[in-house]
This record gives C-alpha cells, sequence and structure tokens, in this order.
C-alpha cells in the first residue's frame, strides 16, 4: 500500500495580505453643482447628487494591479 503525500498547509500570513488586498469598503460623497437653467441668476440653485461607490479599505492596496494580485494568490496556492 502506498502512502499519501503530505498536504502543504495554508499560510495563514498569505491569506491575510491576499484578503487585505482586495477588501473592499462603501464610500460615497456628495457632487455639488450649479442648476444652469436657475430662475434668478444672482442666487443661482444648487443640485446636489449622492455619488456611492466601493473602494479599496487600505490605501497602500490600490497601488497593486489585479493581475499582480492574481500572480501571488496562484504562487502561494502551489
Amino acid at each position: 500500500m502506498s502512502t499519501p503525500k503530505p498536504q502543504g498547509k495554508a499560510n495563514l500570513l498569505h491569506q491575510k495580505i491576499l484578503s487585505d488586498l482586495i477588501e473592499e469598503k462603501p464610500a460615497g460623497w456628495v457632487h455639488k453643482r450649479i442648476d444652469p437653467d436657475s430662475p434668478d441668476p444672482k442666487k443661482p440653485m444648487v443640485i446636489e447628487t449622492k455619488v456611492l461607490a466601493s473602494e479599496i479599505r487600505f490605501p497602500l492596496a490600490r497601488n497593486v494591479s489585479d493581475e499582480n494580485v492574481n500572480r501571488a494568490a496562484e504562487r502561494w496556492a502551489k
């Protein structure tokens, strides 16, 4: 009977790094603009638009491309 090959354990540090590189958080801001069709030119109407989006949670992770994250995940999964 043959013995099975030992399976490597997943490196928890690699998992944490990859999860932090792809983790997102909700973000939003208010975009204000002047209405070009406002009736009183001395007191123009302001139109506020709420913009909702998502961004990467950690600012330094924005410098890493998706391709490089995928490469690291494939390399560390071996």
